[in-house]
């Protein structure tokens, strides 16, 4: 499952990405969620009464950390699921267990011991599932 952008076949990410790109896409996602979410307790303490501002931010931050945690959870499960179903595939011998390091990133050096094609197919079959 590639996504695909203007007929190109390549994928959008691709598993050349740099690291410093990826850490630099991270921090500007990171400051767009903290101002998002800061607008938020603005936006309520003018549309509460003054008295039930205390209830009402009480609420959102609840829901704003209810909503990470569960939606946190839904696609670590997902991403872990279909990587490991699609690495099976690829590496049909290899343990469960040495799958999920693999893709988790606690295996050191998992895709580095594969043969060449194999390792570029599990490289971007993990960059697809993410």
């Amino acid at each position: 499952m590639l996504l695909i952008v203007d007929g190109d076949s390549s994928p959008l990410i691709p598993s050349t990405t740099s690291t410093a790109s990826i850490y630099g896409f991270e921090v500007l996602m990171g400051v767009r969620a903290g101002c998002q979410a800061q607008t938020g307790y603005a936006v309520l303490q003018a549309l509460v009464d003054p008295s039930r501002v205390s209830d009402a931010l009480g609420f959102m931050m609840l829901a704003q950390w209810l909503g990470t945690a569960l939606g946190l959870s839904i696609a670590g499960t997902v991403f872990v699921n279909v990587s490991i179903g699609s690495l099976r595939v690829v590496l049909p011998d290899a343990p469960q267990t040495q799958l999920y390091r693999a893709i988790t990133g606690t295996s050191g050096g998992f895709f580095t011991n594969l043969p060449p094609a194999t390792r570029r197919a599990a490289i971007a079959i993990t960059v697809d599932s993410i």
